[in-house]
């Protein structure tokens, strides 16, 4: 039987899709040619990309740079010899999946990936592809549902922040955004950072409205209570001054990360709560989305990819691996 032919895929400095003379590197760790930013996390982004605009305005606050070539959802371009589209992701604002098609290429890359949405995100949507490319963060995991994760936030809160104002760790962008969605609605004010809160006006600026103030450090807190975001590094000791002065007052402390259906941060961290809201799939719903793309082959990356690609392999009966190094791809 004659083998069928495919792109290469190798990770190396980013994943590098190759068909004949069509070269383009996905979520690159340097500035390279022909490369595909998914979204505006650290850990994926570089200027000088491809990228959405919410990407890019985004980029804007973390790397106060405007250095890419924008792309709106849905619109298809040529770009490193391929035909290219952006498609939502669900993780965060201006996340997109990358749709490659070439010679002998139908390459679905998700980036990362919440294939359930949010209040800030809407759902992705599977897309037809003959190679499928999924992260696996949470590949091996399995989380409560959104739905009753927001619930349990808002419960919590609402029954506490008569005692005190209330202080949410929370990861700076897209999951912080969440939390602002998830407790406005509760009838008192929000405050954040002062980044935070740049990072959420970009998000009412892109249609999706969001009510928070920044608390400045040096300036006095605010009267009553209130919840206050801070960045997840912000939650450990020694505090910076808005939080000290919160503690003083006798604040109550909570955690807001998918990996705390994993791991108990309680003690280390000395919170009153913790929370597994996540940004990403677990593994359920990562299996749901590879079955809907019905691809003839998935790659696995980031994470837990061994375990994932197992997973797919018993349960939906598609050939899948790790993409991991410089092993190459179909």
């Amino acid at each position: 039987m004659q083998e069928r032919k495919g792109p290469a895929v190798t990770y190396s400095r980013g994943i590098l899709v190759k068909d004949g003379d069509a070269q383009v590197v996905l979520d690159p760790s340097r500035v390279m040619k022909d490369s595909v930013v998914t979204h505006a996390h650290m850990d994926h982004l570089v200027k000088g990309s491809l990228m959405t605009p919410q990407t890019r305005d985004i980029m804007e606050i973390r790397l106060n740079s405007t250095d890419a070539q924008v792309l709106d959802y849905h619109d298809t371009i040529t770009y490193g010899g391929f035909e290219l589209v952006l498609r939502e992701a669900g993780h965060c604002l201006g996340s997109a999946m990358v749709h490659l098609k070439g010679p002998s290429t139908d390459l679905l890359y998700t980036g990362d990936i919440n294939p359930h949405g949010g209040l800030t995100n809407p759902a992705p949507a599977p897309q037809r592809c003959r190679t499928l490319v999924v992260e696996a963060t949470y590949g091996e995991h399995t989380l409560p549902p959104k739905d009753q994760v927001t619930d349990a936030i808002k419960a919590w809160a609402k029954s506490e922040v008569d005692r005190s104002p209330i202080v949410f760790g929370a990861y700076e962008f897209g999951k912080a955004q969440e939390l602002v969605a998830v407790l406005q609605g509760l009838g008192l004010p929000v405050y954040s950072t002062e980044k935070i809160k740049r990072i959420c006006d970009v998000y009412t600026k892109h249609g999706i409205p969001l009510r928070c103030e920044a608390l400045i450090e040096g300036e006095a807190l605010p009267k009553g209570n209130f919840f206050y975001i801070a960045p997840s590094n912000d939650m450990r000791p020694p505090y910076k001054p808005v939080i000290k002065g919160l503690r003083k007052v006798g604040a109550r402390l909570a955690y807001v990360s998918g990996w705390c259906g994993v791991y108990d941060y309680t003690r280390s961290r000395g919170l009153d709560a913790q929370f597994p809201l996540s940004d990403h799939g677990d593994q359920p719903s990562l299996l749901e989305f590879v079955k809907a793309c019905q691809p003839e082959e998935v790659l696995t990356i980031f994470g837990s990819p061994g375990p994932l690609a197992a997973k797919i392999e018993k349960d939906l009966d598609i050939p899948a691996r790790p993409l991991a190094g410089k092993g190459s791809g179909p």
